[in-house]
């Protein structure tokens, strides 16, 4: 794990991780593409062993909503009592390559999992769900590439947020790995991740 650090910096911490996230996301990358397949072993951080969105995760379907969840997010970032799952930034973390960025974000998230146990806060151990590469989704659900490295699954055809949830909890618990930190960490170690510029390497996996 990456160093220990103090509660009350959780704000900057959470302001880097939005913009580590973001810029990644944008840069030298704007096409966008569909895949009914796995291209790659692609990995997600979940709070728990069953398949939760994260807040501010839900698809936005409208700028009304995009007004609503971007003000939300903004206070989320400027409270330091929030557990590690409303962290500014998780929302663009859906689904990555054993990458160094990953590495960096699985391992600040169990700092602050650390951090709200110290102070009482009752929150869910965060657990990585591994999807193998080749895995094919249903009919109902499609796998979008949306940055660099970045994947989401989506539905395939407009749907409701429920019964998205339900969709996606379906496809995680019939074809997810899934490992608690400690054993994440244990059998992904950061000198084995993989530079995101580096796509045939990551796409190999």
């Amino acid at each position: 794990m990456i160093s220990r650090i103090l509660p009350q910096v959780r704000i900057s911490k959470n302001s880097r991780l939005c913009s580590m996230i973001k810029q990644l996301h944008f840069r030298s990358y704007t096409a966008t593409f569909t895949h009914s397949s796995f291209p790659a072993t692609l990995m997600r951080l979940n709070a728990g062993p069953v398949y939760k969105p994260f807040y501010g995760e839900l698809p936005v379907q409208s700028k009304e909503q995009i007004t609503v969840v971007e003000s939300a997010q903004m206070q989320t970032s400027q409270q330091t009592d929030k557990p590690w799952t409303h962290c500014v930034g998780l929302e663009w973390a859906r689904l990555m390559p054993n990458t160094f960025p990953m590495q960096e974000i699985v391992r600040m998230m169990g700092d602050y999992y650390d951090d709200d146990q110290e102070q009482g806060i009752s929150v869910q151990r965060p657990f990585i769900f591994t999807i193998p590469k080749g895995t094919t989704l249903p009919p109902r659900l499609t796998l979008r590439r949306e940055g660099l490295y970045q994947f989401s699954i989506q539905p395939f055809e407009p749907t409701s947020s429920e019964d998205l949830d339900d969709n996606l909890k379906c496809f995680y618990a019939k074809h997810a790995i899934k490992q608690n930190l400690d054993e994440w960490l244990t059998s992904h170690e950061y000198a084995d991740a993989i530079a995101p510029e580096n796509e045939d390497i990551w796409m190999a996996t």
